[in-house]
């Protein structure tokens, strides 16, 4: 059942995203929740405010997920690799025990392939976004913001029914918005 992101609009605040990446090392950077953030920017409503919190799969969990709850979001999203999935796992579980009703995005290679496996096995997700993420996950946070079906958000896994839903991945057909603003350069 979609979550009452409604009530948002009607008390005028933004509803938040923190986009997580954590990678291996900090020299390791990963430009896609830069990405998320731009596409956000250009094809998201006005209503969504979202932040990127950078980590490292070497930092202790509780200091990461502390951090991520400071940022006081609605949706966390988290960019999923074969490197940092353990870690993920371990900051979703840990959100929905301190936030029940958090909405937990995944999205990424390992999240792509695995999708099937990860809705079925990961109760704490309730969306996965699959293949280039800058439109669809944009698409995802507006339908959730404005309380609307997520049925034709493009390249999302989600359940219905208690069934995992599972769409191809999304593939752009056009250039995707540029990651480099000024909050990438901050």
């Amino acid at each position: 059942a979609p979550f009452p992101f409604i009530l948002w609009k009607a008390r005028s605040e933004p509803m938040k995203i923190t986009v997580c990446s954590l990678n291996a090392r900090y020299i390791h950077s990963s430009l896609a929740p830069w990405c998320l953030l731009a596409g956000i920017d250009r094809y998201g409503d006005s209503d969504l405010e979202a932040v990127v919190v950078e980590g490292t799969i070497n930092q202790p969990a509780d200091e990461l997920l502390e951090r991520l709850l400071n940022t006081k979001a609605d949706v966390f999203a988290f960019c999923c690799y074969i490197w940092n999935i353990r870690l993920v796992r371990t900051l979703a579980y840990g959100l929905k025990k301190a936030c029940p009703y958090a909405v937990i995005v995944l999205g990424g290679p390992e999240a792509t392939h695995r999708s099937e496996e990860l809705l079925n096995s990961w109760p704490v997700v309730e969306y996965i976004n699959r293949g280039e993420g800058e439109y669809p996950f944009a698409c995802l946070m507006n339908a959730l913001l404005r309380g609307e079906d997520v049925e034709s958000v493009p390249g999302l896994a989600y359940r219905r029914g208690g069934k995992a839903c599972i769409q191809p991945p999304f593939i752009a057909s056009g250039d995707p918005p540029r990651p480099y603003t000024a909050a990438y350069d901050a």
